[in-house]
């Protein structure tokens, strides 16, 4: 049985993994590996709200109309 200082310190490397693939678009490889197949799902949970809006919340350099202009293109708007 591991100490609590030394299950922290899988965990957050656990966490760390798992942040990464996720990053780099290898989340279900990992998954899989770990053999976590059923966190997977083959149905997509995303919906859209046709009344929803986008919040961005960064220090952007980004202008606000480009902003509109690219939601626009995606067809957000």
């Amino acid at each position: 049985m591991l100490k609590s200082e030394e299950l922290e310190e899988v965990i957050n490397d656990i966490i760390r993994k798992v942040t990464l693939a996720n990053c780099i678009g290898k989340l279900e490889f990992l998954l899989h590996q770990w053999y976590l197949d059923n966190l997977l799902s083959d149905d997509s949970v995303y919906e859209t709200n046709k009344n929803g809006k986008i919040v961005v919340i960064v220090q952007s350099k980004v202008k606000k109309n480009v902003l509109i202009e690219i939601t626009k293109s995606l067809n957000f708007v």
